[in-house]
């Protein structure tokens, strides 16, 4: 049988119990609409770049903010059209999952937009 070569002491759970209670008030805190809505639009903006990146996209994670914003950048159109269309596939799956609950099938993705 392992026998670990530490001991909890007293100063150990206080912390484990601070943590602990951070962890509830950020689990139960209110989030403010504005910061949510800027959060899931970062988080959005993060999740193409670097899923496009990984795909060889040369396109930086600002020049991918600008795009989703609507700007023009520098770069391959090749890039640019991916970023958009990865974009108009993350905003159809959103709404399929919200129309339909989290379970679909891949026909159903493409009765919808099937090009």
């Amino acid at each position: 049988m392992y026998s670990p070569k530490y001991s909890i002491t007293n100063k150990i759970l206080k912390n484990i119990g601070v943590i602990e209670a951070s962890k509830e008030v950020i689990e139960n805190a209110p989030l403010v609409p504005s910061f949510e809505k800027q959060f899931q639009t970062d988080a959005l903006a993060r999740t193409i770049h670097h899923g496009t990146h990984i795909e060889g996209n040369e396109l930086n994670l600002v020049q991918t903010k600008k795009i989703l914003e609507g700007q023009e950048v520098y770069g391959r159109d090749r890039d640019i059209q991916e970023i958009i269309n990865y974009r108009n596939v993350m905003t159809l799956l959103d709404e399929l999952v919200y129309k339909k609950g989290d379970l679909f099938t891949k026909k159903e993705i493409c009765r919808q937009k099937c090009f």
